[in-house]
């Protein structure tokens, strides 16, 4: 049976939600479209009714309590559930549609999925798609807050939240302006990566902790001279003669003519590839769709396939 629910009650959570994921109550009403005491009013009004503190009120901020972390938790899967009702009335029996969002690299995005999305919008032509790219911190948070129905990142370090499907395995390679500027070696070692302009990713992302803690390990350190979140900047500026780079090799396997591309002397250690999503999220019926062909497509050119289970 259910109880007695103000009609209002889901505009309150949906308030409490963008505060808690955009922090803050001016952040949350731009994002809504509302006067801040009006948001500020719905915080006020779902404390009375869950008769609960969500927030301790430190001068102009607000911190969470455990019992807002607690709704905030419920409030995703509660919005993700809305969602799924929603997508699934008055839809024909077979028939997909609704929106998938995905979070994951720059890569990933142009390497992968191009051709996996243009097979499954041929068979699902109502389903839409929000594919945005970033770096390892960003799909993280995501994925974690709701924004993303899941992932694809190279595998790290995951809170116990998180649940992961393995996809496929790749390596890392050395990429270079051509005609070797720097005088590398036929197989460079850390010393020789150490040594030259090195042209990166934001921290945060796994390629640039992979290398640094690599370097660190030789007591050696990254001569970084560019740093962009901007996958197609990076290798402009690697053709232009700015710096080095280390990259998939599936990233660049149909451009090798463009640099010159090297093997590390030195043992790297190899990247797998998952699909990550939060634990106990409920998925719509195109999402959990989308994730089977995915997880059925041909790895990227240059990588290995992991096992399925």
């Amino acid at each position: 049976m259910i109880g007695r629910l103000d009609g209002n009650f889901l505009q309150w959570l949906r308030g409490f939600y963008y505060v808690v994921r955009l922090g803050g109550v001016t952040k949350a009403a731009v994002q809504m479209g509302l006067k801040q005491s009006t948001v500020s009013h719905q915080l006020k009004n779902l404390e009375k009714a869950l008769n609960v503190t969500l927030f301790l009120r430190r001068h102009k901020e607000l911190e969470i309590t455990s019992a807002g972390e607690a709704l905030y938790d419920k409030a995703i899967a509660l919005f993700e559930h809305v969602q799924t009702v929603m997508d699934s009335i008055g839809r024909k029996e077979g028939e997909l549609k609704g929106m998938v969002r995905l979070a994951t690299t720059h890569a990933i995005a142009m390497f992968f999925l191009t051709k996996t999305l243009q097979e499954f919008y041929a068979r699902h032509p109502e389903v839409r798609f929000a594919i945005n790219g970033g770096g390892f911190g960003q799909i993280i948070e995501a994925v974690t807050e709701g924004s993303a129905d899941f992932g694809i990142v190279s595998l790290g370090e995951f809170a116990d939240h998180m649940v992961y499907r393995p996809l496929f395995g790749s390596r890392l390679v050395l990429i270079s302006p051509k005609g070797n500027p720097f005088g590398l070696p036929d197989r460079p070692s850390l010393e020789d990566i150490a040594r030259v302009p090195f042209i990166s990713f934001p921290p945060r992302g796994t390629v640039d902790t992979t290398i640094k803690a690599l370097l660190q390990s030789r007591h050696l350190e990254m001569q970084a001279v560019i740093t962009t979140n901007t996958f197609s900047l990076l290798l402009k500026y690697v053709r232009a003669g700015l710096g080095v780079t280390m990259l998939d090799m599936f990233t660049v396997h149909d451009d090798e003519c463009l640099y010159d591309i090297y093997e590390i002397a030195d043992a790297l250690p190899d990247r797998q590839y998952v699909m990550i999503w939060r634990k106990n999220k409920r998925f719509s019926d195109q999402v959990e769709a989308f994730m089977d062909h995915i997880y059925t497509s041909p790895a990227p050119k240059g990588c290995t396939s992991l096992s399925r289970f």
